[in-house]
């Protein structure tokens, strides 16, 4: 009878001193060799200005790359990109090599140091990219409202998600632009950041905690730090890569201003992290959910939960919201709410006007000073809007909030409206008073008080305003009736709604909700949602009694210059439910 089971046997009768280096010579035989998961790595050399590129020895230079930072690293990667250097005598001097692994989404970035003879005479696995690394760019402006982009076009998932990404953008109204492989180097997606126009930027690729890796270097925080306060206002930034919601970088983006930033808390990995990316703004732009609850699902949906990070604002994209609602706590980032360079103006006109003080940020304490924001919209270019929304959450410091105002867009002084913009330094008059405004009292429908916390809301719609100065003076009350209920939605087609809150109140935040339709939207479906209902019939008997908005009002659907209730009639019978039910 044949033996069936002869191994076992013949390894009873080997000597104990030979099984070890037997079981070591099977591993090296059947283990694929260390510097394997690298040899199938692309190198790429970066195109350079310098005169002395044409002569490089890119053979060498591709030789030392691989011999020295791939062949022998555990890690897998999938590309290196080189920047060289040049001394003044035209040697390559220095290479900055750009790494972007293969498992995970995460960029390395290392220096090489040559010597003459393109010898290697220092390794830098730790380097910080400066900007003196880059190739010098020229800054032209983009004229989009939204920019996906990856630097990776050899990875399948990642062209996919800025192409979907894309597509829900042009769906949702917006224009799209896409940026892949060579085409989003960091000149072009600088460009982007600081088109005024950008509302948001979706970008998958590889990154760290210090930038994001794209086709000729790092977009890093050092350069953000440069951006002036305000720069990335009303800006939502999504950078699908591997730990960049992280310092130095996140500081830096909101510092910069940014409405909101996304992106990895932990390393993600390629694929399903791209699916939360499709995820979020399927979620963001067709179905209208709140930012943060849509990356919350997403993430859950892939297993990734808690992988990603958001900082700022939450809401909804087409929604905005300034500052943090955290009991008036001074300090955080939140609190220096972007300010258009009207409501500038107008804090440094009151700054030089006698027992006045400078503008204070968010969450501030003070008397006789001001506080001013700007809500930057993130709506489509052909939306028309039907209902909006402020909700201010304040405290009065003093007993003169009793005649507190909030001025707006289309507010001036007398002698401002004369001679619009100010001077240098904003002396246009004697402190007239800014007309037309709204007064608290007419929001609360009582006079507010000292150390009290109050939601004041403002229907845009249909707001309450003063013509005239009803005070009689400095102190005094505001008379209890406003003099005229207006449609202020008309202020929104500037794509910003200034306030300026005056000037015995503390602002903890300030938050904008839209209501908007699209021209493709049948008449009647005033929000949106493909629906003709009692949801749209409420947003015309609210306004009943005042002006439609110019250059065409959804809700004036007999088109003759008013809101009426011939216009609620009509909406009636193009419901899709009797009795317009939801």
């Amino acid at each position: 009878m044949p033996h069936t089971m002869p191994f076992p046997r013949l390894a009873l009768r080997m000597p104990r001193c030979l099984l070890p280096a037997c079981l070591l010579l099977a591993s090296l035989l059947l283990a694929p060799p260390l510097r394997a998961a690298n040899e199938s790595a692309r190198i790429e050399i970066l195109q350079s200005s310098n005169p002395a590129f044409a002569t490089l020895d890119r053979v060498r230079v591709e030789q030392i790359v691989r011999t020295t930072l791939l062949a022998d690293s555990s890690t897998p990667y999938l590309l290196a990109r080189i920047r060289v250097r040049f001394d003044a005598t035209g040697m390559p001097r220095h290479l900055v090599v750009y790494l972007a692994r293969a498992d995970i989404s995460q960029a390395d970035t290392a220096r090489i140091t040559l010597s003459p003879g393109y010898v290697v005479s220092a390794v830098d696995l730790a380097y910080q990219q400066q900007e003196s690394d880059l190739e010098p760019g020229t800054f032209t402006v983009q004229d989009a409202d939204m920019l996906f982009e990856t630097p990776v076009d050899f990875i399948a998932s990642a062209v996919a998600g800025v192409q979907r990404g894309c597509q829900l953008g042009a769906a949702a109204g917006y224009v799209c632009d896409t940026a892949v492989g060579g085409d989003a180097g960091v000149q072009d997606i600088r460009n982007y950041l600081l088109a005024p126009r950008l509302k948001a930027l979706g970008n998958i690729g590889h990154g760290n905690p210090d930038g994001i890796q794209l086709a000729d270097g790092m977009l890093a925080s050092q350069w953000f730090t440069t951006l002036p306060s305000g720069t990335l206002a009303g800006k939502l930034l999504y950078f699908n890569s591997c730990q960049v919601h992280n310092a130095p970088l996140e500081p830096a983006i909101m510092g910069a201003g940014a409405r909101t930033y996304i992106g990895g808390d932990l390393s993600l990995p390629i694929g399903s992290s791209e699916e939360v990316f499709k995820c979020f703004w399927d979620a963001t732009l067709n179905d209208k959910q709140p930012m943060g609850a849509a990356l919350g699902a997403c993430e859950d949906a892939q297993g990734l939960t808690g992988f990603h990070g958001l900082s700022g604002d939450a809401g909804r994209f087409t929604d905005n919201r300034v500052g943090d609602d955290d009991g008036y706590h001074p300090g955080d980032v939140a609190d220096r709410a972007p300010a258009s360079p009207r409501v500038a103006r107008v804090l440094s006109y009151f700054a030089g006007q006698l027992g006045q003080h400078a503008g204070v940020g968010l969450d501030m304490g003070g008397a006789d000073r001001p506080v001013g924001l700007t809500h930057v919209l993130a709506l489509p270019p052909q939306a028309r809007v039907t209902a909006a929304r402020v909700t201010i959450r304040l405290r009065g410091t003093s007993s003169l909030v009793k005649n507190d105002v909030i001025l707006y867009n289309d507010s001036v002084s007398a002698t401002e409206a004369e001679r619009e913009p100010c001077g240098p330094l904003a002396q246009c008059d004697g402190l007239q008073p800014f007309l037309p405004y709204i007064a608290l009292r007419d929001l609360l429908g009582f006079e507010p008080v000292a150390g009290v916390d109050y939601d004041v809301h403002i229907d845009l719609a249909r707001v309450p305003l003063r013509l005239r100065d009803s005070t009689g003076g400095a102190g005094g009350s505001q008379a209890p009736r406003p003099d005229v209920y207006r449609n202020l939605l008309g202020v929104l087609a500037s794509g910003r709604l200034d306030l300026i809150v005056g000037d015995d109140s503390m602002i903890d935040y300030s938050e904008l909700t839209l209501t908007y339709t699209l021209p493709s939207a049948a008449p009647g479906d005033l929000d949106g949602d493909s629906a003709i209902d009692r949801n749209d019939l409420d947003l015309v008997l609210n306004a009943v009694g005042t002006d439609a908005t110019a250059g065409g009002d959804p809700r004036d659907l007999d088109h003759d210059g008013r809101i009426t209730v011939l216009d609620a009639r009509k909406l009636t019978l193009l419901c899709n439910k009797p009795q317009c039910a939801r």
